[in-house]
């Protein structure tokens, strides 16, 4: 349970916050230490010298999560010899057929727990001049190995008017944008304008 952001403030409301041992002393509270974890929900913890109860307002053992992402779409001109048109965010080309478009603002997302921090580089939709193909969906670094939804904790990703399942799905290797995971199964399609906010779950 988060602290009080103002009023009264006892060492014993930060114990039962953060844990530790009797009797209980400020020494034991430094940001990173064995009692408090360096997350976003501890900023403003110091992580040594002078520390102050004053410091521990508004802060919570709990890491925050966030399952939020967005930015603006992009259109790609149609590539290859399929006339293959993409529409979505890709932070960087995945070869010559699957170009940058779009821009993320906010790329940034957490695990289900909160402890760890991942950042997307892809999510996109689009179809060539013989069908509309599966959508494409990466995160930055090499994941290699566990499934989407072992190594976060989430199962899908919607918005924008797509939705795709990944949770089962692992993740090949890109150059480029990090890990790709193709989807398991997807639902609608991007538009490829506009601003676009999606979602894990």
């Amino acid at each position: 349970m988060t602290l009080p952001n103002s009023g009264s403030l006892a060492l014993s409301q930060i114990q039962s916050e953060f844990g530790g041992s009797n009797p209980i002393g400020l020494n034991e509270y430094y940001r990173g230490g064995a009692n408090v974890p360096a997350h976003g929900n501890t900023t403003g913890i110091p992580s040594s010298g002078t520390i102050s109860i004053n410091q521990f307002y508004g802060k919570s053992n709990a890491a925050p999560i966030d399952t939020t992402v967005g930015g603006n779409q992009g259109t790609s001109p149609a590539n290859g010899k399929f006339g293959q048109v993409n529409k979505g965010i890709q932070s960087a080309a995945a070869g010559t057929d699957y170009p940058a478009v779009g821009s993320w603002t906010n790329s940034g997302f957490t695990n289900s727990s909160g402890n760890a921090s991942f950042n997307i580089t892809g999510f996109t939709s689009g179809a060539s001049n013989i069908a509309p193909n599966t959508p494409r969906f990466s995160i930055g670094g090499n994941n290699v190995g566990p499934t989407f939804a072992a190594l976060t904790g989430y199962n899908t990703l919607s918005g924008g008017g797509l939705n795709i399942t990944i949770g089962n799905a692992g993740g090949t290797a890109s150059a480029n944008l990090g890990t790709q995971y193709t989807p398991t199964a997807f639902t609608g399609a991007l538009n490829g304008s506009g601003g676009l906010t999606a979602n894990f779950s």
